[in-house]
C-alpha cells in the first residue's frame, strides 16, 4: 500500500484518527492509533475488510483482536527486520522532509522576487528598465518550475521506495506467522494468540474454548495416494474449517495434519456445535482424480473440545483438548469429544 505523500493529507488523517477511535470505543494506545490511521486513510483494504467483519454485529474490538489486526495487517516480524525498516524509513522520510523544506525555501525565494520586482512593473517608464524586470521575473519563474520538477521527481522515487519496502516486509511478516500450505496461522502465531486470548477472557470474564482437530488415517492417505495428494487433503480441510468459523475465531495448523481453533466468547456447548459443524463439513469433502473424475478418498477428522477453567494456562487447556481429541480417536474416529474439567 502507499502512504500519502502530502503533508496536509497526512495531517488530515491524523486529525480524523482520534474521533474514529472515540466512535469505535477504542483506547488511544499505539496499536489502536496505528489501526485508526490506516482505517481512516482507507489505504489498507485487507485491514478494512477484517475490521468490518469483526464489528459487523455492533461489538467493540477487544485488545486481543486489535493486536491480531495490527500483527496481521501492519506490524512487521522480528527485531532485525523492524530495525532495518526503521533505518530505511528514517532515511527516506528524512530525505523527504529535506525536500519539502527545500521546496518551501524555494517558494519563499520566489515570493520575495515577486514582491520585490512586481511593483517595479508599474513604476518603470523606461522600456529598457521594464524589460529587465520582466526578464528577472521570467527567469525566477523558470527556475521555480524546474526546481519543482526535480523535487517532485525525487519525492516520487522516495514514495516508491517506501511502497517496495513495505511489500518486502509484508512478505516476511506473512512467512513468519502464516502456514504456507493452508494460509492458516502457524504454530508460533497460535501459541501467541492462545496466551493473549486466555488473558483477554480472564479480564472480560467471558468464556473461551479450544478445539483440537486431526485428520483420520492421514498417514494411510499419504502413503497410498502420495504427498501431493496429502497436501490437497490438508488444504481442503483447512478451507472447511475456515468456512465454519467467525471473524473473531482463530484457525491454525499446528502440526502435519493437526489443527486448532480458538473460540473467544464461546462455552462448551457453542464450541461443540462449531466442532461438529467442521466435522460434518470435512465429511462432505470429495476429492476426485482430474483425468476421469474418479473419487479418490473419503476424508474425516476427529476433534476434542475444552473450555478454559479458572486454573488453566495455555499448556493445560491445550493438553485437555488434546486428550479429548485422542479419546475421540480411540473411540472410533470421525467424532467430537468434550474434555474433562481440570
Amino acid at each position: 500500500m502507499r502512504y500519502p505523500d502530502s503533508v496536509p493529507q497526512c495531517g488530515e488523517y491524523l486529525r480524523l484518527t482520534i474521533p474514529f477511535l472515540t466512535q469505535k470505543e477504542l483506547p488511544a494506545n499505539p496499536v489502536n492509533y496505528a489501526l485508526g490511521f490506516e482505517m481512516v486513510s482507507s489505504m489498507n483494504e485487507g485491514l478494512n475488510q477484517a475490521f468490518a467483519e469483526l464489528v459487523k454485529d455492533g461489538s467493540t474490538l477487544t485488545a486481543v483482536q486489535s493486536q491480531q489486526l495490527f500483527d496481521a495487517h501492519i506490524a512487521q516480524p522480528g527485531v532485525e527486520e523492524v530495525a532495518e525498516a526503521n533505518d530505511e524509513f528514517g532515511r527516506v522520510l528524512g530525505a523527504t522532509q529535506s525536500l519539502v523544506q527545500e521546496m518551501a525555501a524555494e517558494g519563499g525565494k520566489y515570493q520575495d522576487s515577486l514582491e520585490r520586482e512586481g511593483p517595479k512593473l508599474e513604476q518603470c517608464s523606461n522600456p529598457g528598465d521594464l524589460q529587465k524586470v520582466i526578464d528577472i521575473l521570467v527567469a525566477d519563474t523558470r527556475a521555480m518550475r524546474e526546481s519543482n520538477e526535480i523535487m517532485n521527481s525525487s519525492l516520487a522515487i522516495h514514495i516508491e521506495q517506501i511502497a517496495d519496502l513495505r511489500a518486502q516486509l509484508n512478505t516476511t511478516r506473512k512467512a513468519a506467522k502464516v502456514d504456507s500450505l493452508t494460509g492458516l496461522q502457524n504454530r508460533g502465531a497460535f501459541d501467541d494468540l492462545l496466551a493473549a486470548e486466555i488473558e483477554e477472557a480472564r479480564l472480560s470474564s467471558q468464556p473461551l474454548a479450544l478445539v483440537m482437530l486431526d485428520i483420520d488415517h492421514f498417514k494411510k492417505i499419504n502413503d497410498s495416494m502420495g504427498h501431493l495428494f496429502g497436501d490437497r487433503v490438508i488444504k481442503a480441510v483447512a478451507r472447511a474449517i475456515v468456512k465454519q468459523t467467525r471473524g473473531q475465531d482463530t484457525a491454525a495448523r499446528i502440526g502435519g495434519e493437526e489443527y486448532a481453533v480458538i473460540l473467544p466468547n464461546t462455552d462448551y456447548q457453542g464450541a461443540q456445535v462449531v466442532a461438529e459443524n467442521i466435522r460434518k463439513a470435512v465429511e462432505k469433502i470429495v476429492l476426485r482424480k482430474a483425468s476421469d473424475n474418479e473419487r479418490l478418498a473419503t476424508v474425516t477428522l476427529s476433534g476434542g473440545v475444552a473450555q478454559l477453567q479458572d486454573d488453566d494456562c495455555s499448556e493445560s487447556l491445550l493438553q485437555r483438548s488434546d486428550d479429548a481429541l485422542y479419546a475421540a480417536k480411540n473411540g472410533g474416529r470421525n467424532q467430537i469429544m468434550l474434555a474433562q474439567a481440570a
